[in-house]
């Protein structure tokens, strides 16, 4: 199966973007998860600071896909100095609180690989801040993650028939979940709809429906294709026009637009 993502490395190097203000990392208003919902959703634990950085999908045995600012170390005007070491961090799978894990669900990192033109900034929304902010990365894990199966990726075909306005998405996440009292560590989900579709990116989620938070960067946006799992897309950050933490919508970037646009460079 890594065969097949190979291609989707190639689009990750070059240069980088700013950071945006709103930034995403848990799960407002949806229901804890139970095993049968973990599917390949993961968190990024940070050693150092000894807290759950961001969220993100098994796409194949000894990779997963995250937003690439939970990676990424930035100068002090934001301009990307490139991933941080990846002995920073792990991954935790398998685990509905990856704060309470024990070593068998504990995968370190061997290579941190973010696109190359992170923050490289094509808004093509002054209002939401929607565009292309390449706001993606891949984490190469030391060994293959056990008892966890990997969630494919949508097809370009259903990218396009499916994730268009008022489509279904479901999120997930070991965000923030509850904005009064910021609890967060306990995987979340819900469903949401599209709201707005640009090519590379769409708003999804927030008013009267689920949301994520911060903690939940990085994490899958699923689409049900026949009754299976496909990773549509990965939260990013809220909507320039935000009025305040989480639950006015998420950014998200649409992961097979992306690649198959890289990939044609």
């Amino acid at each position: 199966m890594r065969s097949s993502v190979f291609l989707f490395v190639f689009w990750l190097t070059g240069a980088a973007w700013a950071q945006p203000e709103t930034t995403r990392s848990a799960l407002t208003s949806g229901r804890a998860g139970t095993d049968a919902d973990l599917h390949g959703t993961v968190a990024l634990y940070n050693r150092d600071d000894q807290r759950i950085e961001c969220s993100g999908v098994l796409i194949a045995p000894d990779l997963v896909l995250t937003a690439a600012h939970c990676v990424v170390e930035l100068a002090d005007d934001d301009d990307p100095l490139g991933p941080y070491p990846p002995e920073r961090f792990s991954v935790v799978a398998g685990a509905l609180r990856p704060d309470l894990f024990d070593d068998t669900h504990h995968y370190d990192i061997d290579t941190i690989v973010s696109h190359g033109d992170f923050l490289v900034e094509d808004i093509e929304d002054p209002v939401t801040g929607l565009g292309n902010v390449r706001d993606i990365a891949l984490l190469f894990l030391m060994e293959p993650v056990f008892g966890v199966e990997p969630v494919p990726l949508l097809s370009p075909t259903d990218a396009i028939t499916r994730l268009g306005p008022g489509a279904t998405v479901v999120l997930t996440g070991f965000g923030v979940h509850d904005v009064d009292t910021l609890s967060d560590g306990v995987l979340h989900l819900g469903q949401a709809s599209v709201s707005r579709r640009l090519e590379y990116e769409m708003l999804v989620g927030g008013g009267d429906e689920v949301d994520t938070c911060v903690g939940d960067s990085g994490g899958p946006v699923y689409v049900s294709v026949g009754g299976e799992y496909k990773v549509a897309g990965l939260a990013s950050r809220g909507p320039d026009d935000s009025d305040g933490l989480c639950g006015d919508g998420t950014i998200a970037v649409v992961v097979e637009t992306l690649r198959n646009a890289e990939e044609e460079r």
